[in-house]
């Protein structure tokens, strides 16, 4: 959620401009958070680094997620309704013909014998047995033009034809619903 657009002028000298976008925090709940997970449906280059893996709260990513994480196991009401919500903000974004986008989940290992804190923070949160989710959609102002187009190209020729994390905004979508159906929910049926 964008709380406000600033342009903020000479701060780095006379006639400079700077501008800050101001954003509700994803992880700004009242649980502490474990792990963190960008996640966009790719798995072409899609793990930390070691740069990353050496940080105090490293990013993991797709592949890490695939590696360490367990998919959430909500119940059907729960899993349908995270997914509905997931689905309709997903056709929005390509509608306006953005991609790059993410999903940041931030897992919160949890005992299941104690109380969860109260949430005084608007976040969204999903949660099993063993675990606590905050989630949400970040990176949205990506817009699929003509630098993006040619990225899209090149980097599908060097790769090969692998599922390199820039495409069209409708496969990109399609790739990260189907990519959290799959790996990030668990299925009921």
């Amino acid at each position: 959620r964008y709380l406000g657009l600033y342009v903020l002028r000479n701060i780095l000298g006379q006639g400079s401009e700077m501008r800050v976008v101001v954003m509700l925090n994803v992880f700004g709940g009242a649980e502490q958070i474990h792990k963190r997970y960008d996640l966009k449906g790719s798995t072409a280059g899609r793990k930390a680094s070691q740069k990353e893996l050496s940080k105090k709260s490293p990013v993991l990513k797709d592949l890490d997620w695939l590696k360490n994480e367990e998919k959430l196991d909500l119940g059907e009401a729960d899993r349908d309704r995270f997914f509905a919500a997931l689905e309709r903000d997903v056709q929005c974004l390509q509608s306006w013909n953005l991609m790059d986008y993410s999903l940041l989940v931030g897992i919160h290992n949890r005992d299941p014998a104690n109380t969860l804190k109260y949430e005084v923070m608007p976040v969204v949160t999903i949660k099993d047995t063993s675990r606590l989710a905050y989630v949400g959609i970040v990176d949205i102002l990506t817009l699929y033009g003509v630098r993006k187009r040619a990225e899209t190209f090149f980097k599908g020729q060097l790769a090969y034809g692998r599922d390199v994390s820039c495409q069209h905004p409708r496969y990109y979508g399609e790739r990260l619903l189907r990519f959290i159906l799959d790996s990030v929910v668990a299925r009921t049926d």
